[in-house]
């Protein structure tokens, strides 16, 4: 089963943290005793010091990386055994740090760790900022892990692949590209992944060849605690229907490469886009029944296009000259 959870960021920064392979790499110096040592900082630059532990105050291993509010670019190191770590030669500037715990170091979180930002922040929007000034350290930029808690459940009904995603943030596209908790259902339909204490909305994915696209809303909402086992009741996901648009512009002609937007009326997070052919169509695969509007553009429909779309049927809309 394909799995990947872990703390959402915003968008604005899943670039940033995908930084963390591939980044300028700052080394960590601790001393033979496991406290962190603070070396000489190169010229311009100051240094992040800290710890992470969890909850209970247990040191936990993994890694630290600090990203630039104004430029993105992340600077890391790789806390110990004993959670010490320590970033230096970092320009001077605000940061965001995130916090990923080793998925080896979690004696005492019976569903593991899940990232955090500083300080035990899920969100970088509600993290608190460090600032970096030449020559300084910044200590104490500590981090205490809860333990996540773990959601399972079933999708039943119709046949297809299918991820379901706990979300608490606006609806990536890809649930895979970045670091949504989602999980994709194994062949039994049941699925299993962990998540910090909080409440989510739960959404269904359904791939279309390589592309993975926002199905479904359940009607539950999912209340997570630490520690603890969530069971969700079967989801019974609807049937999927299609839909064929051929639309014009302003002036009466066809609209030739523009971008269409499909949004389910009964959930601002099921959405699907496309572009138009040069005959000004446009064809969506693998939609939920349901009733839809559509953008065109970024723009609305006025008055409003709705499509309806019903299981095994696809639906043909023409707009008039």
């Amino acid at each position: 089963m394909h799995q990947r959870d872990g703390a959402r960021q915003p968008r604005s920064l899943r670039k940033a943290a995908a930084l963390l392979v591939s980044a300028v790499v700052a080394g960590s110096f601790f001393s033979p005793t496991g406290v962190a040592v603070a070396t000489a900082a190169e010229p311009g630059t100051g240094r992040i010091l800290g710890r992470l532990a969890s909850e209970t105050g247990e040191p936990v291993a993994g890694d630290v990386v600090a990203i630039d509010e104004s430029t993105g670019q992340a600077y890391s190191a790789t806390a110990q055994s004993n959670g010490a770590y320590a970033i230096t030669g970092v320009p001077a500037g605000r940061y965001a740090v995130l916090f990923r715990p080793s998925e080896a170091a979690m004696p005492d979180a019976p569903y593991g760790y899940v990232d955090a930002w500083y300080p035990n922040a899920r969100r970088g929007d509600g993290a608190a900022r460090v600032i970096v000034d030449v020559g300084t350290e910044t200590l104490a930029v500590d981090s205490a892990l809860c333990a996540a808690g773990r959601v399972t459940g079933v999708l039943a009904g119709i046949p297809g692949t299918y991820a379901v995603a706990l979300l608490d943030e606006p609806t990536p596209v890809d649930p895979f590209d970045g670091d949504t908790l989602v999980a994709e259902l194994d062949a039994a339909g049941e699925f299993a992944l962990r998540a910090p204490a909080g409440g989510y909305e739960l959404l269904v994915y359904r791939r279309s060849g390589h592309d993975w696209h926002p199905y479904a809303v359940a009607e539950t909402r999912v209340e997570v605690e630490s520690r603890s086992p969530v069971g969700i009741p079967v989801i019974a996901a609807p049937a999927a229907g299609a839909a064929e648009l051929v639309l014009r512009d302003d002036d009466g002609g066809l609209a030739v490469e523009a971008d269409v937007i499909l949004r389910n009326t009964g959930s601002s997070r099921v959405e699907r886009d496309g572009l138009t052919d040069d005959a000004g169509r446009v064809v969506f695969e693998g939609l939920a029944s349901g009733t839809y509007t559509v953008a065109v553009n970024g723009v609305e429909r006025t008055p409003s296009l709705v499509v309806a779309v019903h299981p095994d049927l696809r639906a043909h809309v023409t707009e008039p000259a």
